[in-house]
């Protein structure tokens, strides 16, 4: 027979001027706005199921005769990370273990829709046992309405959830990992640079530091001059561990023909150990800003960018030791082909190759060698 129970979780919304739990009144706000909430103040937690499972709602305000519409639910980094650092031992949760519907639509006549955001409970126990008596953290927005506009200052959720409270503790601690103690990350072997590479200093040897411009990515941080080094024949990005936290973005122009094939390929390897890192390779083709925290993710992004990323919150993420192909290692990427680096050009003209690098009180150092981009 199956048994649920329900908890009590912590559900945080962005909002302009106060935060509430409770939904909003649709006759006080502007006519065909669309809005996020959570539609209970409960979750499920599914024993046999192995589940836990969160009710979210969308909301239309002020249309009596609502029109069908449809609207996407798509993650959101910078409130993910502004709730990790708000909260003492919060982490992101792991992608692979969550799922969420992509698209909500909401039918003729009808101004509210639940949809559920479902935690697989089991694959928490078996593969993240680490993460008990950690606060883990789920952040959606809302975004591209088929109709109506997005109340901006009610479209977004963010869902905490206390793992103690849906996992076991574990019952044997981990044997300790002596780990070897190297001076610092591996660097790939040189291999000969192929002709045509559109990327200037792309192999980071001597006088490639005319080419990168490296400045600070986030502007509630500290940036030191540490964090990003082309030294010894390759790009160093190294946090240290008595350093704020802070992001880096490393960058150069670069030209592209939309829908022309390309090929990428990296040398990438880190020393492991993360606890509070990300990793990201980016094509596209606003210029990055400094003290400005680049927004992939603006409406349409899916379309116009590419970007392979790594973070320590992946199973094969930066928590390890890792060597190899970029292209070949990177846990997500967004419309460049795995393991080959092959893409299509999403613009015609003049972009960016960005290397973007966030940690946040965390050891560990990465090594990007051998950066190159030719035309297929």
């Amino acid at each position: 027979m199956k048994t649920k129970y329900l908890f009590k979780y912590t559900i945080l919304l962005l909002l302009l001027a106060s935060i509430s739990c409770e939904k909003d009144d649709p006759d006080t706000q502007e006519p065909g706005l669309i809005s996020l909430s959570q539609a209970s103040q409960e979750y499920v937690l599914d024993e046999d199921e192995g589940t836990i499972q969160f009710t979210l709602a969308v909301s239309l305000s002020g249309q009596d005769n609502p029109e069908a519409f449809s609207v996407e639910v798509q993650s959101n980094l910078i409130l993910l990370k502004q709730k990790m650092d708000e909260m003492e031992g919060a982490v992101a949760m792991p992608a692979d273990l969550y799922n969420v519907l992509e698209t909500v639509e909401v039918p003729d006549g009808q101004q509210t829709v639940d949809f559920h955001l479902t935690i697989n409970r089991n694959m928490l126990i078996e593969k993240y046992s680490h993460l008990y008596d950690k606060h883990l953290v789920i952040a959606v927005k809302l975004a591209k309405p088929s109709r109506y506009s997005i109340d901006e200052a009610h479209a977004t959720v963010a869902v905490t959830i206390n793992s103690i409270d849906v996992m076991p503790e574990p019952q044997e601690p981990e044997e300790p990992v002596e780990p070897e103690e190297p001076e610092g990350p591996e660097v790939p072997a040189p291999e000969p640079e192929p002709e045509g590479n559109l990327i200037k200093g792309g192999d980071f040897g001597t006088g490639s530091e005319q080419y990168w411009t490296i400045i600070n990515g986030d502007e509630d941080e500290a940036y030191h001059e540490d964090m990003a080094m082309i030294t010894n024949g390759y790009l160093k990005l190294d946090y240290g561990t008595d350093e704020a936290g802070a992001t880096v973005m490393v960058y150069q122009k670069i030209e592209l023909e939309k829908d022309k094939r390309y090929k990428l390929t990296a040398d990438f390897s880190s020393t492991g150990g993360a606890t509070n890192q990300l990793f990201q390779l980016i094509i596209d083709y606003p210029q990055p800003v400094e003290r400005v925290w680049y927004d992939e993710y603006r409406p349409g992004w899916e379309n116009e960018i590419l970007f392979q990323y790594i973070d320590n919150w992946q199973p094969e993420g930066l928590s390890n030791k890792l060597k190899g192909k970029l292209q070949e290692i990177a846990p997500w990427v967004v419309n460049i082909d795995r393991p080959s680096g092959e893409f299509d050009a999403k613009f015609s003209g003049e972009g960016y190759i960005i290397l973007r690098f966030g940690s946040w009180n965390s050891p560990g150092s990465i090594i990007i060698d051998n950066l190159y981009l030719v035309e297929m």
